[in-house]
This record gives structure tokens, sequence and C-alpha cells, in this order.
């Protein structure tokens, strides 16, 4: 029969992940997937456990029961968990909003005693996981910039984000290059204290990238919204540096848009 020449276990996830009430049950279902990620994985399950995660996020995407507060909670919990298992630190949320923290007990729980994020490869793909619904939650045209909650709830992921770009992992480092684009444009408090790092992490990143690569892109195009709405500027010394970039020997044949926009920028 043709029904059972189709595995429809990844469409059940998004079903599950849909329908379920989240702040109860998103953790205990993610759980299913970080349980086979401690064990060593073939090139084959790995792929599965991805397709596993991306129909979770898909249902997450579609689930009424979402609380931006509480979807904003369990994000960070996620990223801050796979930050602190690279760099080989205990985490801190003293960085988040007592707002944030206020009635989200159960998913700080749910996520601690389940271990989500206990070896490299649970640390890696959870993250991009959450790096992937963090910046898909930014283009949704219900969240309005100008909402001071949303921006007290937005704050905090400034710094993560920018630890996240001294990942060994490149989607991670690129994950989090197009999620501090919009972040950046907002202005928020945390920027005056990370603007400097984040700079400095740009430039390190631009010249370990191979030229016109999605990377070195997306790390120019943050770079010129950094240059553009901050003080930030680059010194004498850094310009000299920056323009031996790979992606600036052509300028004057075949110029780069995004090359453009930053010395404009």
């Amino acid at each position: 029969m043709k029904e059972t020449r189709k595995l429809k276990s990844f469409e059940t996830l998004i079903l599950y992940a849909q329908n379920t009430t989240f702040k109860t049950y998103v953790a205990k279902l993610l759980l299913h997937v970080t349980t086979h990620l401690q064990k060593h994985l073939t090139v084959k399950v790995k792929s599965k456990l991805e397709s596993m995660l991306n129909n979770i996020a898909a249902g997450i995407e579609c689930n009424p029961s979402v609380d931006h507060s509480d979807l904003f909670v369990f994000l960070y919990t996620l990223i801050e968990d796979g930050v602190a298992y690279e760099t080989g630190r205990n985490k801190s949320f003293s960085v988040l909003n007592t707002s944030m923290q206020s009635g989200n007990e159960a998913i700080n729980k749910i996520i601690t005693s389940g271990r989500l994020v206990d070896s490299s490869q649970s640390s890696h793909l959870v993250r991009v996981f959450a790096l992937g619904l963090l910046h898909n939650r930014m283009k949704n045209p219900k969240l309005h910039k100008k909402d001071e909650q949303q921006l007290e709830m937005w704050d905090p992921f400034v710094r993560l984000l920018t630890e996240c770009l001294t990942s060994k992992y490149d989607d991670i480092i690129s994950d989090a290059l197009r999620s501090l684009a919009p972040l950046v444009g907002l202005l928020l408090p945390a920027l005056k204290s990370q603007a400097n790092k984040i700079r400095t992490f740009l430039l390190v990143i631009a010249h370990g990238s191979i030229k016109c690569s999605p990377m070195m892109q997306s790390c120019l195009r943050l770079l010129a919204v950094l240059l553009h709405n901050t003080q930030i500027t680059l010194s004498e010394d850094q310009w000299h540096v920056f323009i031996q970039c790979p992606l600036f020997i052509d300028l004057e044949s075949n110029p780069p848009s995004v090359a453009l926009s930053l010395l404009k920028a």
C-alpha cells in the first residue's frame, strides 16, 4: 500500500508540538530527541534527529498556547545551557529579567531535571534548534518593536548571541549573526556593553571566512548595521587589516554589494 511507503513519524511530531500545552510539555517532547544525542551517532541517525528537531520547531510555530514570555525563557535557557557546556562554565541566569523569570519555574525545572544539554552533540543541535526558533520569532509581524515589554525580553539575548559568536560550530555562528542584526537595529540597552565585543568577534570571523561565503556576508552585514546604528567605529589599523579580507580584493573590478554597504556605513 502506498500509505506504508512514507514514514509519517516526523509529521506526527508537528502535530504533537502544535497541539500540546507548550509550557507543560515542550521540554518533555524535546527530551525524546536529546536522549539519543547522548550516544554515539551515525550520520544517518543524526540526520533523522535533526529532522525531528525541525518538525518540533515547525509545530511550536503554530501552537496557539505559546506565550512570548514562556518561549523566550525556554529559548534563553537552551542557548545558555549550550554556551555553558561549550565554554566549560556554570550557567548563570542573572541577566534574565525578573519579569521573564516569574511564572516560568516549571519550564526551568523540566529542562534542568531532564538534562537536555549533556553532551557536545546535544549542546550543538539543541542550540541550532533554539537559534532557529528565535530568528523566526523575530520575523513575526505580531511583534512590535515599540513594545517596551517585548524589548525587555529581547535585551538579554544580545549578550547571549554575542557569546555564540565564539562557538566552534559554523552553523551556530551563522545563526547568531542572523539574529543579532535586527537586535542591533533596536538599540537595546545591552548593546552598550556588548558592541565592542561584537566588533572584535566580527573582525576575527571575517578573516577566517572564505570569500563571499554566507558567513562572510552575514558578518559584513552585521558590522554595517553596528557601525550605522551605534557610536562604534573601526580604528585606522583595524581598517587596514579589514580591507585585506578576500572580499575586498576585487573591489574595483567587481565590487560585492555587501562590501560597498559596509564602506558606506
